[in-house]
């Protein structure tokens, strides 16, 4: 994890979240599209438009929700060690 009080923390995650998502669609993009450099099939296409539409969803969701779900299992992990 990046230290809190490093300048400029929210920029490089912003960036760096949905770049780490895109270099898998760019990836599968890569895959499909080998000797050639075009993806020309109707289901190859399909494939490559539905990965980046995960890649940026993906992304978008997980800058949205990190906090609260980071949060959340903290709370859980604290519940647990003053149960154990």
């Amino acid at each position: 994890m990046l230290s809190s009080k490093m300048p400029g923390r929210g920029l490089i995650i912003l960036i760096g979240v949905p770049a780490f998502w895109l270099h898998l669609a760019i990836g599968v993009y890569l895959f499909l599209s080998y000797p050639t450099g075009r993806v020309t099939g109707r289901v190859e296409r399909v494939v490559v438009v539905i990965c980046f539409l995960i890649s940026g969803t993906g992304s978008v969701l997980l800058l949205l929700l990190v906090r609260r779900l980071q949060r959340r299992f903290v709370l859980i992990g604290a519940a647990r060690a003053r149960c154990s």
